[in-house]
């Protein structure tokens, strides 16, 4: 898997109820390991929810017009809101 370039804004997480399929990962949320983590426990809260009759679908659109943005952060496995020491990709010899 490559890193994300862009992430989904509607939701952390994606549940179609009715098709029993959901998605979590990092690039609903932000291209790092807590981003998947966050989305992991928002799809479990999903769930929960749906089996306890509270809801049904989560991020489900009629259209992706305007559902994704650009990621802030270009480095992989950075955490959200912490400062980036050096964003500059490695060099190969």
């Amino acid at each position: 898997a490559g890193v994300p370039m862009n992430t989904y804004t509607p939701a952390p997480c994606i549940l179609d109820a009715a098709k029993a399929a959901g998605i979590c990962g990092d690039w609903l949320v932000d291209p790092s390991v807590q981003g998947a983590a966050i989305s992991g426990i928002e799809m479990a809260d999903a769930i929960k929810a749906h089996l306890d009759g509270k809801k049904e679908n989560v991020g489900i659109l009629d259209s992706l017009d305007g559902a994704f943005r650009a990621v802030d952060s270009p480095a992989c496995g950075s955490f959200p809101g912490l400062p980036l020491k050096d964003a500059t990709p490695p060099v190969f010899v």
